[in-house]
């Protein structure tokens, strides 16, 4: 399952606008690790999700005449004039090169508007990447660079961090936990992206480029479209993240262009450049403030913007992160990335039209290419789902809530979507569940995870047996073979009957001991009167927590209303680990008795504990 990107085939998918993501987000608490660089990790926990998603890779010529087309083919469809982004870039109209360009557009993004949104300080800024780089079918998820899956937001550190394109110490000659205490350069959320923990650990502060395959240091994770490589100086991230990062860093390149001075007059920083040479990260005064590469960056920001990247800037731009209690803090940054809005400015500041003058109505936004005031199909996404169930547990159509949005941009609940890869209603076995949700336009993938949780907390009732000494559940029975034993534990009354032998100690990770090698029980069983706590009830399940004797096999069979249930063997894991067995019934309403019997006991059996999860 792959992660939506920005080369695929045109036309299969409309754009949905930032409005989408400016729900309720989840903030969370977790401390952060700052290093040179954000810290390594493992432990991993990711699911995946993708669908198709067309990019800007067209000509101009052949985006104007779809425009052009829609609204021709469907009267419907007003007519409209190419986007300015609300006014903008009103006071960009044309440049005579590419250093007046540069000069206008440094002027207008960093001036206006703009206010620097805190990265780290006494609160951690994960929220404006969550919103931010929020996977556009699942809101759920995170889209990262350096790896096709889209992560759970909530594992900050350890299975994602933030990402600075530009590398904060080769922006500031200072590491990145020093570079981030100070607003600006270091804390531009258009040069953080969400990223794969272990992708952001191993590029560190190497320039980007092309990994030499040939190098004895270089080092490859997952394939050239979504993983990354890299050798003893450059990391190069996979295709799918290219045009993203390297439009990023010429916006670093334009917007602190301009070297920066405190108060006094102090030389702070140098402006920020590109340059084609290998830049190795020094610290302090003798900083390059540079980044290397600049003919590899160019040809990656040929790959053109899509729904993710276009969100990214939208979001940064007018998403308020809420982080303070004194609302008067919290802001968004208030610019914007034009190299993201019209990407062509690229050539004309950084490449071979930098010579050349230029017209911005000349050019189409990615707004436009993205045709995203097309209201002739609906867009549709996962808003909420259900992910982690317990065994047993079923999966229900409302576990997840799938949402399309039109020419409006609001969200619309929708039952217009088929499920693949579970059936709706059924009980769930131990495993991971690929989930495909198929909607008229699209098909968005998510993974649904079922864990052996422990049922003996989860169950509406469960007994743990404490055993014969005084005091204990069983101290009444410990020599009562063959004698129906009537016993309320944790108010409801059980009878519980051993054929043989006596109870023996308690080990405390096996259980209470039944019969010994020389006198085994040979059968015990234990029966619930549930009448004793109602009159009728629903039973879903019915669980043991026990033991055979090491090296023994016995039998276990579970029975409701006389009507065997369940017949499985009960054996031996290790003289840690206890059994359990468990029986999953499909709502049965029972008004009299639920049993569990062993039989075949040739040694001691184990009994550590016994639960039926009543409705």
């Amino acid at each position: 399952m792959k992660r939506n990107g920005g080369l695929f085939k045109k036309g299969l998918l409309v754009i949905s606008t930032f409005a989408l993501f400016s729900c309720a987000q989840n903030n969370p608490q977790a401390s952060e690790v700052v290093s040179s660089e954000e810290v390594s990790s493992s432990s991993m926990e990711v699911v995946s999700s993708s669908s198709i998603v067309e990019s800007t890779e067209s000509s101009e010529e052949v985006v104007t005449s779809e425009i052009t087309s829609i609204s021709q083919s469907d009267s419907s469809i007003e007519s409209y004039e190419p986007y300015d982004y609300d006014g903008y870039y009103s006071t960009l109209e044309s440049w005579e090169n590419g250093e007046d360009l540069k000069k206008q557009l440094h002027d207008l993004i960093s001036g206006g508007t703009y206010n620097p949104i805190s990265y780290a300080g006494t609160i951690v800024n994960w929220e404006s990447n969550i919103v931010a780089d929020k996977a556009f079918d699942d809101f759920g998820r995170l889209n990262v660079v350096y790896s096709f899956d889209h992560i759970d937001p909530a594992l900050t550190n350890t299975s994602w961090q933030r990402e600075h394109a530009f590398p904060a110490s080769l922006m500031c000659g200072k590491t990145t936990g020093d570079a981030v205490k100070s607003l600006g350069r270091a804390t531009d959320f258009h040069n953080l992206f969400a990223s794969y923990s272990s992708g952001n650990s191993a590029r560190g502060n190497k320039n980007f480029g092309v990994a030499d395959t040939e190098s004895e240091s270089y080092r490859s994770s997952g394939d050239s479209w979504g993983g990354y490589s890299s050798d003893e100086k450059n990391f190069e991230p996979g295709d799918l993240d290219k045009g993203r990062l390297s439009r990023a860093i010429f916006y670093m390149a334009t917007m602190y262009s301009e070297d920066e001075y405190d108060d006094s007059g102090t030389l702070i920083y140098k402006g920020l450049n590109v340059v084609e040479e290998y830049v190795p990260y020094i610290a302090g005064e003798n900083c390059q403030f540079a980044i290397g590469n600049l003919s590899s960056l160019l040809e990656w920001s040929g790959y053109g913007v899509d729904l993710q990247e276009y969100l990214h800037n939208e979001s940064v731009y007018s998403y308020v992160p809420h982080l303070y209690s004194d609302p008067a803090n919290d802001h968004a940054q208030g610019n914007r990335n034009p190299f993201v809005d019209y990407p062509d400015l690229v050539d004309y500041v950084f490449g071979e039209k930098k010579n050349e003058a230029g017209s911005l109505k000349d050019l189409v936004s990615t707004y436009d290419k993205l045709q995203i005031r097309n209201p002739s199909k609906p867009k549709y996404a996962i808003s909420e789902a259900k992910r982690s169930y317990s065994l047993g547990e079923k999966f229900l159509a409302e576990d997840l809530t799938v949402v399309k949005y039109g020419k409006e941009m609001s969200l619309e609940e929708t039952t217009d979507f088929e499920i693949y890869g579970v059936t709706v209603g059924s009980s769930l076995a131990v495993g991971n569940y690929n989930i495909t949700v198929k909607t008229p336009l699209n098909s968005i993938y998510y993974t649904i995870v079922v864990k052996e949780n422990d049922p003996f907390e989860y169950s509406s009732w469960s007994h743990t047996f404490t055993g014969k000494t005084a005091g204990g559940d069983l101290e009444s029975i410990k020599n009562s073979p063959a004698t129906d034993n009537v016993l309320t534990l944790d108010g409801m009354e059980w009878i519980i009957r051993y054929e043989n032998g006596a109870i023996g100690n308690n080990n405390k990770n096996l259980g209470v001991a039944f019969g010994t090698s020389t006198v085994p029980v040979g059968t015990i069983t234990f029966t619930a009167n549930l009448a004793s706590i109602g009159n009728l009830h629903t039973l879903s399940s019915i669980h043991f927590k026990g033991s055979a004797a090491s090296g023994c096999t016995y039998t276990a069979i579970y029975s409701v209303n006389d009507v065997n249930v369940l017949q499985t063997t009960l054996g031996y894991k290790s003289q840690n680990e206890p059994v359990v067995i468990s029986k999953f019934i499909e709502g049965s309403p029972v008004d009299a008795k639920v049993s569990i019997k062993i039989i075949g006991c040739t040694k001691a059996v184990y009994v550590k504990a016994i639960a039926l999860d009543i409705k």
